[in-house]
């Protein structure tokens, strides 16, 4: 079972070390190594699962909290490098950059991938930035792509599953001096350091999420006192927790002015953030719902902020013929299966009217008039698609 993972691991190591290890060099290597393994294209990568649960001894493991992966599955294990399976089934990947590097491989499903960039404008600490987040491009990943993993700000990006389960093989290497800390971005305007880790705040952090469940009054408290109390940096990362944990919008918005009011000159850079994090918990947690991959890429396209003509594009890389028409049915599916509504007419013509590109007073004015349709009711529905907070940038 192991063989042919361990003739590709041979060969990166052999090759690497014919260039000294020299950190530049590893990422030409494992992009070539994956792209060239054509017994790749012969793993199932459930099959794979199925027997390594099995097995009495696995190679060496990394991860074994299992904190990105669900779980990883290590399949080749050196000093300097590894080479781990990573299935995911409905999580989806912070922006964050790497302190490493190497290359990946989709096997297993298909996933949109979006490559980011933080221009840092202040700097509270190392822990904590503050700039401007910009999405650099995205794409459609399907089986056999593969793409390098880049060291540090080069190599930003983030991951939308949209198949369940979907599978990653990664080559990379243990660490990268260089590329340390290891960011996290939370657009518009922030980047944290998560793994510059505080024992007592972690500790802090799990035992909210125990109010969460137990004691909701007593969660809010807690908050209180922590936002009050804390250093900004301690405050912004409960803070941040506290957005993804799915509490009404007084009390999420009292926890984002107990911050923001700390420091009137980062006052709204932390706003946005956090509201935004509020906004991407909720995309996320639809996710759980959602069964339809049209609508699971309508929601990956909305976290990742991209606009009209982005969106088709990558409808059109993944399904090919008619991007208006499956992006209109994906937006139908997220309608009924989140929110309850049923996509009948005039809905659907609506969604392909907006996507098509027309404004809104052509779309009242062109269905509108039609006498099947009253024209209070085509201004509705469209009033209410433009303003939606999963759907506007859809249709810009």
């Amino acid at each position: 079972m192991w063989s042919p993972f361990r003739e590709l691991g041979d060969a990166v190591a052999r090759e690497w070390r014919a260039h000294d290890f020299g950190e530049d060099a590893f990422v030409g290597i494992a992009v070539r190594r994956l792209s060239e393994a054509a017994c790749l294209d012969e793993v199932d990568a459930l099959e794979l699962a199925a027997r390594a649960a099995s097995e009495p001894v696995l190679p060496a493991q990394t991860d074994l909290d299992a904190r990105f992966g669900q779980p990883p599955l290590t399949l080749y294990s050196t000093s300097r490098f590894h080479m781990t399976l990573l299935y995911w089934l409905e999580s989806t990947t912070s922006i964050h950059e790497h302190a490493f590097q190497g290359a990946f491989r989709v096997l297993h499903g298909s996933s949109l991938h979006s490559s980011w960039r933080f221009d840092e404008s202040a700097r509270i600490s190392g822990r904590l930035l503050l700039g401007r987040t910009t999405r650099l491009r995205s794409e459609v990943l399907a089986v056999g792509d593969v793409r390098p993993i880049l060291p540090g700000a080069r190599g930003a990006h983030a991951l939308f599953h949209l198949d369940q389960p979907s599978a990653t093989l990664v080559v990379r290497t243990r660490s990268d001096p260089g590329a340390q800390p290891q960011y996290e971005y939370c657009p518009p305007s922030l980047s944290v350091n998560p793994f510059d880790e505080d024992p007592s705040l972690t500790r802090r952090l799990q035992l909210l999420h125990l109010l969460r469940q137990e004691d909701e009054k007593g969660l809010r408290e807690a908050v209180r006192r922590s936002l009050a109390t804390d250093d900004l940096v301690s405050a912004v990362t409960v803070l941040l927790d506290v957005c993804g944990l799915d509490l009404d919008g007084a009390f999420t918005e009292e926890a984002i002015g107990l911050v923001a009011d700390r420091r009137a000159e980062f006052a709204d850079p932390l706003r946005a953030a956090a509201r935004e994090v509020v906004r991407d918990h909720r995309l996320t947690a639809l996710r759980r719902r959602v069964n339809s991959p049209e609508a699971r890429l309508v929601l990956a396209l909305a976290l990742n902020g991209l606009d009209r003509r982005g969106s088709l594009d990558a409808f059109a890389a993944r399904y090919g013929a008619d991007p208006v028409g499956r992006m209109a049915a994906g937006i139908g599916d997220l309608l009924s299966q989140a929110d309850g509504i049923d996509p009948v007419e005039p809905l659907p013509e609506i969604l392909r009217l907006l996507l098509g590109g027309s404004p809104a007073e052509r779309v009242v004015h062109d269905l509108g008039g039609r006498p099947e349709y009253h024209p209070r009711l085509i201004e509705k529905i469209t009033d209410i698609l433009l303003r939606s907070p999963t759907l506007q940038r859809l249709f810009r």
